[in-house]
């Protein structure tokens, strides 16, 4: 029997349970726990797993896998210690706030080669998006210099 890969959701808002949705179709993986900054400390499960006010108590969970829902601020921070903490982490974009940001991850990836790590540009591969690269690609519109998208 092929053991399950135990799921730990760091930022259970939309995105979070949109992530814990799909992963209960999954037979090959289970969620432990969830996390966020919104659930009262005396809180201990929420829609039937344990759940945690900080991603740091998360991690103390026995996880193979961390998914990172939370604010743009924290991502990072929450991605390198899911990494050092021996997890493959799937994370939502963007990977930083800043160049430094995404360097600091890189470090940590480096050091942990047998990790996995991706991020959720879910949108990059739509069509939408690609027919609007083949339009700025082809110059037709001129030289783009600035440009504005509603989703």
């Amino acid at each position: 029997m092929i053991k399950k890969l135990k799921v730990g959701i760091a930022g259970y808002g939309v995105v979070g349970k949109r992530r814990c949705a799909c992963i209960e179709k999954n037979s090959s993986v289970e969620i432990i726990a969830v996390c966020d900054q919104a659930f009262h400390d005396d809180v201990s499960t929420i829609d039937g797993y344990r759940s945690y006010k900080s991603y740091k108590q998360l991690l103390n969970e026995k996880l193979d896998i961390l998914i990172v829902c939370l604010t743009n601020n924290i991502a990072p921070e929450v991605t390198i210690a899911g990494l050092e903490a021996g997890l493959h982490v799937f994370c939502e974009k963007p990977p930083g706030r800043s160049v430094l940001d995404i360097i600091q991850v890189i470090e940590v990836e480096k050091k942990n080669p047998d990790l996995k790590l991706m991020y959720g540009f879910n949108h990059r591969y739509h069509y939408s998006v690609q027919d609007a690269l083949k339009i700025v690609l082809s110059g037709e519109l001129g030289k783009v210099i600035n440009m504005r998208g509603v989703y």
